[in-house]
């Protein structure tokens, strides 16, 4: 024997699987990834590498100015 339900159960239960939440942050993750990796193939580690360090210390300095001016 199975575990039995009724219909209303069946419904709301149903009505759960159509509202799923996107996972934005994962995703951002899995695509900043591939774009990682697909500029080390194709234009060299210390190049990628870099650009990575220069990028991440604007968006600090970024981050350090807007925080100071709160």
């Amino acid at each position: 024997m199975g575990i039995r339900c009724n219909r209303r159960e069946a419904l709301v239960s149903m009505e759960g699987m159509d509202k799923m939440n996107i996972n934005w942050k994962m995703i951002t993750l899995l695509i900043m990834n591939a774009v990682m990796w697909y500029s080390v193939f194709t234009n060299g580690f210390w190049i990628t590498l870099l650009w990575v360090l220069i990028i991440a210390c604007i968006g600090g300095i970024i981050i350090k100015t807007k925080e100071n001016m709160i």
